[in-house]
């Protein structure tokens, strides 16, 4: 047939764009404070099925974009339309009376694989290879670790990207299903498909419809996910920490310091209760679950603080049976040194409400995103022994 080749490319960019769609708004919306109750009344693929439906600005600019009416009447001969069908697709970019949930479930399923798990499955196991990630349309999973650490995952959440983000590919964790369990399985081919589309990071970008699609690079999406997969380290990381034995609970007093800056340290605390300001030179870094160098930390709470607090010798132990507890330890102490320098360089607190300004304070080649020369000569002016490696973590 004249012409198939042409309609069957237009058919495939297609249905890859709703694909990534689908994929970047999922990643996002794990990070929504949706109620438990909404989500136990909506599965993922219908909420991503309602957005594209009109709902939500960034299918309606991928509907706009693509021109599905443009899509069906090439695909599809006019004679196998019906009239009403026909009318369905006008000019309106909005309009997508008939598209169902089972045509939208079709377009996603090629490379977008539906299985369904019974109560007690266990989807792999913690050291197993993994070249596959999950998207939970309904369920709940729970996360078992082999050091003792367990929490749950429940639908429109998402597991086993860590294999799939690190060189090594292999399970941090072991996946038990705690119900029935319907989840969207992703292989790596499609995974990394996704992350480098332009149009997965257009959906990343905070729906912004004031820079060009054409401007769009691969970072966005990737970040996104590395820092997820950071976040469940980092609070696996402090799990683990307060299952040790060696751990001292410590109580301390509005406007008392657990630690000055310039004294010798060699613990490090878990706050339990209360808030802890954490400044240099008297302009706040962070508010901690943890500790610092080089700072002050002080309780701000009026009621009161608790920690945890443990040796230096304790931890180094720890670490050295435990590498993923080290790896994240160093990224958390990587990422308030950079706050503080941050800090010292702005002369006041660490902007968290206009990122902006730190931004700026950072980027000193002015070349539209941050280098790394940027941070290296950053922190280098807090502490000129920054080595290359600890700049590159």
């Amino acid at each position: 047939m004249a012409g198939s080749d042409r309609r069957l490319n237009t058919f495939r960019k297609f249905k890859t764009k709703v694909q990534t769609q689908f994929f970047a708004d999922a990643v996002e919306w794990s990070d929504d404070a949706i109620v438990e109750e909404t989500r136990k009344r909506t599965s993922l693929v219908e909420r991503s099925f309602k957005a594209f439906d009109g709902s939500d600005m960034a299918m309606k600019r991928l509907i706009k974009e693509t021109n599905p009416a443009t899509v069906v009447s090439e695909l599809v001969p006019p004679a196998e339309l019906s009239s009403s069908s026909s009318d369905n697709y006008t000019d309106n970019p909005n309009t997508n009376e008939s598209m169902t949930m089972s045509d939208y479930c079709d377009l996603l399923s090629e490379n977008m694989k539906q299985k369904y798990f019974p109560k007690g499955h266990f989807v792999y196991h913690e050291g197993d290879k993994g070249d596959h990630m999950y998207f939970i349309n309904s369920g709940t999973v729970e996360v078992i670790t082999s050091d003792g650490i367990k929490n749950n995952r429940h639908a429109g959440d998402f597991f086993g990207e860590g294999a799939l983000l690190h060189p090594l590919g292999t399970r941090s964790s072991t996946i038990k299903c705690k119900t029935p369990v319907h989840v969207i399985e992703i292989n790596r081919e499609y995974f990394e498909k996704y992350m480098m589309s332009q149009w997965g990071l257009f959906c990343m970008m905070n729906l912004s419809l004031t820079r060009p699609l054409s401007q769009a690079s691969s970072n966005g999406l990737v970040l996104s996910l590395r820092e997820r997969d950071k976040i469940r380290r980092r609070n696996r990381a402090k799990a683990l920490l307060k299952l040790q034995s060696g751990m001292i609970t410590e109580s301390f007093k509005a406007g008392e310091e657990l630690y000055k800056e310039g004294d010798l340290g060699d613990s490090m605390y878990i706050l339990e209760e209360g808030k802890v300001d954490v400044t240099t030179l008297g302009h706040r870094v962070f508010i901690i679950n943890g500790t610092a160098t080089h700072t002050t930390a002080t309780c701000i709470s009026s009621e009161g603080c608790v920690a945890l607090r443990l040796l230096g010798r304790d931890c180094r132990k720890l670490m050295d049976v435990q590498p993923r507890l080290k790896e994240s330890l160093v990224d958390m102490m990587n990422r308030r040194n950079f706050k503080k320098a941050v800090v010292l360089r702005l002369g006041h607190e660490f902007p968290y409400s206009n990122p902006r300004e730190a931004f700026d304070a950072v980027h000193i080649q002015r070349r539209g995103e941050l280098e790394k020369d940027d941070v290296a000569a950053l922190m280098r002016e807090m502490n000129k022994d920054y080595s290359d490696d600890e700049i590159e973590k």
